[in-house]
């Protein structure tokens, strides 16, 4: 069959897709402190507004860099980079690496971390509203990276090796 007339398979370039609009998911909230430093408000300004859509942004929750808060808080920030790490391991530095993925057991258990910190920390902040005092828990920003650590590579471990191998077989 002649190459240039050879149908264009979209399917190679999903892995492609989904790991740098994972990048680029992650880039952003990073330069959002970096543009603000610089004086480049409009800009940093769009990137919060923006990342406001998928996180509450509040600043005891948050990493700052530069003196300015991250466009995202340190839970968001690191789920979303260990997925990221994730898809790029699975698909691009080791494709061929024979892991069939987590069990969907496995991956509960690495997500039920964040669910339970989370979850607890949602229950005092509600407390703290009706009763007017102090939240009876609060987690750290070191338990909130370790939790969005875990549920990425839940998600990740789980979805992105099914994901390669469907795409392999079709």
């Amino acid at each position: 069959m002649d190459p240039a007339k050879e149908k264009f398979d979209f399917l190679k370039y999903i892995p492609a897709f989904l790991v740098g609009s994972l990048f680029l998911l992650n880039i952003l909230p990073l330069l959002a402190p970096i543009l603000a430093y610089f004086g480049e408000t409009k800009i940093s300004g769009f990137i919060y507004w923006l990342y406001s859509f998928t996180c509450h942004q509040k600043g005891s929750r948050s990493i700052f860099i530069c003196d300015h808060q991250y466009g995202w808080c340190a839970r968001c920030t690191f789920l979303w980079m260990s997925t990221l790490i994730t898809s790029g391991l699975i698909f691009y530095f080791r494709p061929t690496f024979s892991y069939k993925g987590a069990s969907l057991k496995v991956a509960a258990l690495l997500c039920l971390p964040l669910a339970l910190d989370g979850g607890i920390q949602l229950l005092g902040t509600m407390y703290s509203i009706l009763f007017n005092t102090a939240p009876f828990y609060e987690s750290t920003n070191t338990l909130r990276a370790i939790t969005g650590i875990l549920f990425g590579l839940g998600i990740g471990l789980y979805m992105f090796p099914r994901l390669r191998d469907e795409l392999k077989t079709n």
